[in-house]
């Protein structure tokens, strides 16, 4: 068996070398993990014509702020998770390594006319009020919903203004 490491994308994989007689055996494996990226660092993840931010790119191993979202960025991460094509689909599903569930993860949601939105591949962007632009693994709604993930103040307030636009003058 071989280790091969990535440190560009920070993904393990194992590789396994057997022959005929080894196929029928049980294959040892490790999972696939998912990129880590400290929360507000420059976007290295896919090449971008626009400068971004990450958010909410956690991997077993990584300890992550927790707290309570208010509400309505809660809602409007569920928005844009559920109204808009997530950006760099990549193959295959990203898994949460901090829980069993697998991907695509699903979430009952009012905003699509399936009722249901999915999260677990590829990212979504949010512009904030300053004109930062954040990238974020759609599996970030998973991880404030299911871990009490708290991204930091700059993105809230990005979904907050987000929401704020969509709101008619009063």
């Amino acid at each position: 068996m071989k280790v091969v490491s990535s440190p560009v994308w920070s993904i393990r994989c194992v590789v396994a070398f057997y022959n005929e007689s080894a196929m029928s055996s049980l294959q040892t494996y490790e999972r696939l993990r998912m990129t880590f990226f400290e929360d507000l660092s420059p976007y290295r993840y896919t090449r971008s014509k626009v400068e971004m931010i990450n958010v909410g790119w956690l991997g077993a191993g990584h300890d992550f702020p927790t707290g309570v979202m208010p509400q309505q960025a809660l809602e409007e991460l569920l928005r844009i998770c559920s109204e808009t094509e997530p950006f760099n689909m990549m193959r295959g599903l990203h898994n949460c390594e901090f829980c069993l569930v697998k991907s695509a993860v699903l979430y009952p949601t009012p905003f699509n006319d399936q009722g249901m939105t999915s999260v677990g591949m590829g990212e979504f962007h949010v512009e904030g009020p300053d004109g930062r632009v954040f990238a974020a693994p759609t599996l970030v709604l998973h991880y404030m919903l299911d871990h009490d993930y708290l991204p930091p103040k700059p993105f809230v307030d990005a979904l907050l203004a987000s929401a704020d636009k969509r709101q008619p003058a009063r």
